[in-house]
């Protein structure tokens, strides 16, 4: 203002300046009354009218602006280099606060920790320079890290590669670069309304599910446990009660102390601060800052010490395997070897000792020794009897049965019932000769099941091997061996040409299991201990009917092999190539590796097998002379670059982090032995996504709104993208703004703190690297059970629990979220939370509120009621009935107009073709009313309405013409008026400004141009058809002339507003 007034005066004279001067203060104390601030405030910063989160028109800008970073435009425009204190401040809070959350959260994911550094250093530098919020700092998320976990198990699921480290990493980066991709794309297309989507409530269900799952995930590590992951909740709790017996006290002891600390530690600093801050002295002053420092921090540094003193001040280096004995071949001892490799390497870990099972196939692993491709393998387990030579040895390792795999649908929330079958009803399955369910000879072997159920001739579909498969060797076997089976079109051999007519092929026993329970009504084969390990409620295996009215299972089988025997046994080999003289000193190992694999009987059973007697050609694996204890470094790139997948090293038996890698990761595209299912991961990379962006753009708005700065919501939501696309290339994973590493940022006055926040963390790593090689790895467990247990979000359940009947449908779809999450994974959570916000959504939509208005007493508001409120004509009648003889009142209640009602109704929707028939058959409804005089449309609830509704609605419309009730509209919008006109064909008489005056019309009789509230000096004139009629009027509309001219009469009527 005063540069406006000083330019506009400067050239006129003293007497008109002085005018304008005058005019300007007169202004200026206006505007600030409006603001409601004080002239006097000069220590506030002024108000600046602009949205927080909005784009900036290009034309506007100069043309450097535009094509710089936001970085850049920050620092040259509104940087003031006094704040490169706060900024540096800011960067060593997050960085020192950042790095064992980012170890811990890598650890959530499957991952290790090297990967959550990773996370610190390209992703934050990207999204320094690409990115427009200047508080909020990227970095990984709890469900996101969860989410990932369990998509790169599912990926890797039945290929072999489930344990392989390296297999999982290369999954986790692509999933990672996915995501960025789609980000970038929601940034570049502005689709960030359709994360609006997804209700509250939703989230809020789907975010504690996974937050208990995460803390329930946490327990093996803080008890010291050895339990297998699993995504399903139940699943996860059964398995860890399952191994209470073996808590590893020590590690117990440290865990229940971290967590007591970081519960406790806040509580003590802020009441410390409370009182050091009315002490008046420079020590107090520097406790006070010590009391503020992060409770994790003296957490991790506790941690360190104490990983120092058990493993005596010995940092760990990194771990390169020296000895690889490498195998592969037959899944069906996959589950086994598996475990093998972990105990094996566990028991050598220190002489950088190692075994790796790769399952494949038994075609696989006799082609071994045969071709180039397979040198350096050291042995190939199949499940046929190798041929015999003199150039290898043969060794029975694994017992096992094979079954027939069914998916009975209404069978899946029955595990105690079993689908009986025999050995001839299965080979004509397979061989096509029985092709439905519904097949008198499946009927007839079980009577009692409700066949009824899976409705007329289902059909039956097989699932079968799609490789050469000792697995198929043993099916087929034992159908050729059984009388009636009449198999004898089967050749034996790892793969048969099966008869079936709907046939689907899947790899591997796992594969089997897997296609099997997504398959309704299908059939397969595979191992017991396949089916038993995928806990899948929709794939079990049959009971066999052994004749003689014998019925085995084949748990009853294993635990019971003499007196009663499975009908389809299946034995594993290990055949070894033999080495000529000059290599016997290499076989040290493997030598020792298969006594390994001999001595682990127990486990063995555990793992649904049977350990056969040790063979005596064992001996002749190592020549005579074994002085030489080292093995041939396996050919070919494996070995070198084999990474341990093996549990984390130990100092005094409790399990430290080992060698943490402080160099920067170099780009690298993942190497992926397993083909990805492009359309499954696509879907992946959507959910991860979009939950990542939830939490990033709910930070990004609120520091944008407090800080008072403006953000360009598209530009940001880039910059996220491009910084996990280039994190994948160096070894990161999903990052986006996170709650807590933002909180810590917040002191920060630009994205200068993220930016030095890259360089510190690198330092601090760099520094501290041999100390986080031993600290406990129960100290990341703890930091991320106390990070995740507040996300279980008990106050909205309350608040929506409060509610009562009005937050049904939000209640309900929270704990359908919640439970869905706990019961069926956290994928499939997510995607079940999606599913519910849109139904939640189209209800709304399709079923919205159309309520009843009524007009409050003494005045010209209209709102629901939960009780109507009398008719005016009620309360006139009460008072006339009063002064009026017999005759009289006979003649004023005979007029059937004065019986009739009018109803007021406000639909609260746009008026689209899916939901318009709500108010058509409202309207129907009250037609049947013999005493409607006419209805009011409220339409200010109604922003558009399309054609389709409008036609839906002119049906109900002629009805009630036809039935001489007057329907009318009020507060229509212009949009919605010309439809109602075009289509609708209503007259321009039926609009009205207000409700009161459509209702008054309607009462009348009157048109809109004829409303007795039209005018407002005179007593309306009502030319009514009857000798009596009444009329309630209202004080504030007329004044106190209450009197009303009637045809036929004069009546005075008293004030009965």
């Amino acid at each position: 203002l005063d540069t406006f007034f000083e330019d506009a005066v400067h050239d006129l004279g003293e007497e008109v300046r002085s005018s304008f001067l005058e005019s300007r203060d007169m202004i200026k104390n206006q505007f600030e009354e409006v603001l409601g601030r004080s002239h006097t405030m000069a220590h506030e910063t002024p108000v600046e009218f602009q949205s927080s989160v909005k784009d900036s028109p290009a034309f506007v800008l100069p043309m450097w602006q535009r094509m710089a970073l936001p970085i850049v435009k920050v620092i040259l425009t509104e940087y003031s280099w006094s704040n490169f204190g706060r900024d540096v401040m800011a960067a060593i809070v997050i960085s020192v606060a950042g790095i064992p959350k980012a170890m811990s959260y890598a650890a959530l994911a499957g991952l290790p920790v090297t990967a959550g550094i990773a996370t610190l250093y390209l992703p934050a530098l990207v999204y320094a320079l690409l990115g427009s919020s200047r508080q909020v700092a990227i970095s990984p998320q709890s469900v996101t890290c969860l989410l990932l976990g369990q998509m790169v198990e599912e990926t890797l699921q039945g290929t072999g590669f489930e344990v392989d480290l390296a297999q999982q990493i290369g999954v986790a980066m692509t999933l990672t670069f996915y995501a960025g991709v789609v980000i970038s794309l929601f940034g570049a297309l502005n689709l960030c309304f359709l994360l609006n989507f997804i209700s509250k409530s939703v989230l809020s269900g789907f975010i504690s599910a996974s937050a208990i799952i995460a803390a329930a995930s946490t327990a093996k590590s803080l008890l010291g446990l050895h339990v297998k992951k699993s995504p399903i909740l139940y699943i996860l709790v059964q398995r860890t009660i399952a191994e209470l017996s073996h808590i590893h006290w020590p590690t117990a002891l440290i865990s229940v102390a971290g967590i007591s600390f970081l519960v406790v530690m806040p509580f003590i600093q802020k009441r410390a601060r409370r009182r050091l801050t009315a002490i008046h002295h420079p020590l107090a002053r520097g406790l006070c800052m010590v009391m503020r420092v992060p409770p994790v921090l003296y957490l991790m540094a506790l941690g360190m010490l104490l990983g120092s003193i058990l493993c005596s001040f010995q940092p760990f280096t990194e771990w390169q395997v020296e000895h690889l004995v490498t195998g592969r071949g037959a899944t069906a001892p996959a589950l086994y070897l598996e475990y093998v490799d972990q105990h094996f390497g566990c028991n050598h870990y220190s002489s950088r000792v190692a075994s790796r099972y790769q399952s494949t196939s038994t075609g696989d692993g006799l082609s071994i020794g045969t071709t180039s491709t397979h040198a350096g393998v050291h042995f190939a387990a199949v499940d046929v009897l190798p041929p015999g030579d003199n150039r290898s040895i043969t060794l029975p390792v694994l017992s096992t049965f094979v079954c027939a795999v069914v998916n009975i649908p209404f069978l899946q929330d029955s595990p105690q019932i079993n689908v009986v079958l025999d050995l001839p009803t299965v080979a004509a399955i397979f061989a096509g000769n029985v092709q439905t369910w519904s097949h008198p000879r499946i009927k007839q072997a079980n009577p009692n099941l409700p066949w009824e159920n899976s409705g007329q001739d289902v059909p039956i579909s097989v699932v079968a091997r799609a490789e050469s498969s000792g697995t198929t060797a043993a099916f087929v076997a034992g159908l050729l061996g059984c009388q009636g089976c009449n198999a004898s079109h089967w050749t034996p051999g790892t793969s048969v040409e099966w008869g079936a007519p709907i046939l689907v092929k899947a790899h591997g026993n796992a594969g089997v299991v897997k296609a099997v329970a997504s398959i309704p009504w299908s059939i397969g084969y595979a191992t017991y201990g396949a089916v038993e390990d995928a806990a899948n409620p929709n794939a079990r295996c049959v009971a066999w009917d052994v004749g003689g009215g014998k019925v085995t299972t084949p748990a009853h089988s294993l635990r019971y092999p003499d007196t009663a025997p499975w009908p389809v046994p299946l034995t594993s080999y290990f055949w070894i190539p033999r080495l000529d003289e000059s290599s016997c000193g290499s076989r040290f190992w493997l030598q020792t590796y298969l006594e390994t694999v001999y001595a682990l009987r127990a486990d063995a059973e555990q793992l649904r097998y049977q350990l056969l007697p040790r063979s005596a050609q064992l001996e002749l694996v190592a020549c005579a002379d074994g002085n030489s204890r080292r093995l041939a470094v396996a050919q070919g790139s494996d070995s070198q670059e084999f990474t341990c997948s093996l549990p984390a090293p130990t100092c005094s038996q409790i399990q430290v982090v080992g060698f943490v890698d402080a160099s920067v990761p170099e780009p690298a595209i993942p190497e992926i032995a397993v083909q990805l299912d492009l359309q499954a991961q696509l879907r992946y990379a959507l959910m991860l996504a979009a939950v990542a962006l939830l939490e990033h753009v709910a930070n990004v708005k609120l520091y944008a709104d407090r800080e008072g700065y403006a953000v360009s919501m598209p530009t940001d939501m880039i910059a996220v993208g491009a910084a996990n696309m280039v994190g994948a290339l160096f070894g990161s994973f999903v990052v986006a703004g996170g709650f807590s590493r933002s909180a810590l940022n917040e002191k920060a006055a630009s994205q200068v703190s993220l930016l030095l926040s890259v360089l510190v963390s690198f330092a601090i790593v760099l520094a501290i690297s041999p100390v986080l090689s031993m600290l406990p790895e129960c100290i990341l467990n703890i930091i991320l059970f106390c990070a995740v247990v507040p996300l279980v979000d008990v106050k909205t359940l309350a608040a929506l629990v409060r509610l009562g009947r009005h937050g049904f449908t939000d209640l309900l779809a929270l704990v359908v979220a919640f439970v869905a999450t706990c019961f069926l994974g956290v994928v499939e959570g997510m995607l079940l939370a999606i599913v519910v916000s849109l139904v939640e959504f189209v209800w709304k939509s399709l079923f919205p509120q159309i309520s009843e208005l009524h007009r409050s007493p003494g005045s010209l508001h209209y709102a629901p009621a939960e009780v109507e409120e009398p008719e005016p004509f009620q309360v006139v009648q009460g008072m006339l009935d009063r002064r009026m003889s017999r005759d009289q009142r006979k003649l004023v209640r005979s007029p059937s107009s004065l019986r009739a009602t009018v109803k007021v109704f406000r639909f609260e929707a746009p008026l689209w073709f899916a939901n318009a028939v709500n108010l058509s058959d409202l309207l129907l409804s009250e037609l049947k009313g013999v005493a409607l005089r006419g209805v009011v449309l409220d339409m200010s609830t109604v922003p558009w309405m399309d054609s389709t509704a409008a036609n839906i609605l002119k049906k109900s419309l002629v009805i009630a013409g036809e039935k001489h009730v007057m329907v009318v509209f009020a507060n229509v919008n212009a949009d919605v008026k010309y439809l109602l006109v075009q289509v609708c064909k209503v007259d321009e008489e039926q609009f009205f400004k207000t409700l009161h005056r459509a209702e008054m019309a309607v009462r009348a009789g009157l048109p809109s141009n004829e409303s007795p509230c039209v005018g407002d000096d005179d007593p309306p004139v009502l030319p009514l058809a009857t000798d009596h009629a009444v009329l309630s009027v209202d004080r504030s509309e007329w004044g106190d002339d209450m009197s009303a001219k009637f045809v036929g009469g004069h009546v005075e009527i008293a004030d009965l507003s």
